[in-house]
């Protein structure tokens, strides 16, 4: 159970950190929509996506450092950390500089794939040329973020994140209120980046104070294990960014760039919902690896189940209180003309669309981690390649007769079909899961938890109208309630449930305490 209240604890770190970007993202968005419009909105999400695949130029070294690192750890070979680390700064350097050349080709070139007015033009050259050299430099720090991991110091971390995010929030809301444009919104970007990971370099030496980082570490045979391993991992985030970054470069192939940002304003806010859930499975990759290096097969599938299991119900929850509300939401925070039917569709039922899609893929996050963890990278790959190829193939043949619905169902197949039924096979033989406990612990459950949170906020929503801002909030507050009270009580075991309690009972005592004491 220890290692299960460190997860716990790792998991509510990374929540926090997340609750504030969800903030942020919120209130930031919609002024910057308005401040850069349409077409220039379209192009900060292009541009996005496009340096979204950078991280395929890291060859795979980012994915090893995390792993061998933690392994070390694992088993108290400082000296293995050391090299580890040294190594990898030293591959990462050089590929840093490969990014550097690639983000300079790309916004030479940037006018001949990117339908743009020729006002905009400069622009965009100089937003994709800040943004990428911002990852490049990202690429320097990476190996002390991977110690931050390695050592599960995720309240770090996050601190720093929290504090970085904020920064960069209030820096855009200055520069586009006086005019910055897709230039500023670039730079303040790339410096918010850039002083994330230094702080995190920091960290690191300070959490790990025997780490060291010197040429002489520097090793060939740590670099070759790297890249063996990270070769894989390259794969597997390659399929990722075809499936969460090419849907932009479909539909500016085939529709106006306005399009692109019709479809991100859905697409970032489905992205924010899978982003509730990565922190989980970030928190679960080194309490994996420790335990298949240690042998442990019997705690490791009791950890795959039940964060599972816990991760399906409440992605379960969130989805259909977000699907059921999605139009009041839309309307009240971008305005009704994206909520109405128009030529590029409505943006809440594309929503919807992709919302299940996240769904089935958030449910597998701690399974791409037993992958990994395990060494099964070349199955994992494997399977997300064909996902990926399945995705970009149906959307190219949809959007010609659909539009940007075709993009959206494009997404959702191949998601149901490879996250709910092909994956939980390939590694269940794997890690000695049977099926049927699968279905049962699992997908029984969110089939319930979802049948019956469907049917009571339907049942709202028809009787109760949502005109303003407090409507929605109070809807929420009280879909929230009813949500954790259907997960407790159909989700949770018996003694996760007494647990819960315990906590909301010591909690209610010590605010009585403190108030009398006031």
């Amino acid at each position: 159970m220890s290692s299960l209240r460190r997860v716990a604890r790792n998991v509510a770190y990374n929540w926090t950190g997340f609750a504030v970007q969800i903030a942020v993202a919120f209130f930031l968005t919609p002024f910057v929509i308005h401040k850069l419009g349409d077409a220039r909105y379209g192009v900060w999400a292009l541009t996005v996506s496009l340096t979204g695949y950078y991280g395929l130029l890291d060859l795979g070294f980012r994915a090893g450092l995390t792993q061998y690192i933690t392994r070390a750890l694992a088993v108290g070979d400082q000296l293995q950390v050391n090299k580890t680390v040294s190594s990898g700064f030293a591959a990462l350097a050089c590929c840093a500089g490969m990014l550097l050349c690639a983000s300079l080709g790309l916004a030479f070139w940037s006018p001949s794939f990117i339908n743009m007015s020729p006002e905009i033009t400069h622009e965009v050259f100089w937003c994709i040329l800040i943004v990428g050299a911002s990852v490049a430099v990202q690429f320097f720090f990476f190996p002390f973020s991977a110690v931050l991991t390695a050592t599960q110091r995720f309240d770090i971390a996050n601190l720093i994140g929290i504090g970085i995010r904020l920064l960069t929030a209030i820096a855009t809301l200055v520069v586009l209120a006086r005019g910055g444009g897709l230039v500023g919104l670039s730079i303040v970007t790339a410096t918010g980046n850039i002083l994330d990971y230094a702080a995190r370099c920091v960290s690191a030496f300070q959490v790990l104070p025997a780490l060291r980082v010197k040429p002489h570490l520097v090793g060939w045979s740590v670099c070759r294990a790297l890249l063996s391993f990270g070769l894989w991992n390259v794969l597997i985030a390659a399929s990722a960014r075809l499936i969460s970054y090419t849907d932009a470069l479909v539909i500016t192939a085939f529709m106006p760039i306005a399009a692109v940002a019709w479809f991100a304003i859905a697409a970032n806010l489905v992205h924010q919902f899978s982003s509730i859930f990565i922190p989980i499975g970030q928190v679960f990759y080194p309490l994996i690896a420790s335990l298949d290096a240690k042998k442990d097969q019997a705690e490791l599938k009791r950890a795959y189940l039940t964060g599972t299991r816990l991760v399906a119900v409440v992605a379960c929850a969130v989805a259909v209180i977000a699907g059921v509300f999605a139009p009041e939401f839309f309307r009240l925070w971008i305005g009704p003309r994206f909520v109405e039917n128009s030529e590029f569709h409505s943006i809440p039922l594309i929503f919807r669309l992709l919302l299940v899609a996240a769904v089935a893929s958030s449910v597998q996050r701690i399974g791409y981690q037993a992958f990994i963890a395990t060494g099964r990278v070349r199955q994992l790959a494997a399977l997300l390649l064909c996902e990926a190829v399945f995705n970009l193939g149906l959307s190219l043949i949809l959007i010609r007769s659909i539009g940007l619905l075709g993009v959206a169902f494009g997404t959702l197949v191949p998601a149901v079909t490879f996250q709910f039924v092909i994956l939980p096979l390939v590694l269940h033989k794997q890690i000695g899961v049977r099926m049927a406990e699968y279905a049962r612990l699992v997908l029984l459950r969110m089939l319930v938890i979802a049948a019956l949170l469907l049917a009571l906020f339907q049942t709202y929503t028809n009787v109760f109208e949502i005109d303003d801002w407090p409507d929605l909030m109070v809807a929420g507050m009280l879909s929230t309630a009813a949500a954790m009270s259907i997960v407790l009580m159909f989700g949770c075991e018996h003694s996760e449930r007494l647990a819960v309690i315990s906590q909301i009972r010591s909690f209610c005592r010590t605010a009585r305490r403190r108030l009398a004491n006031a």
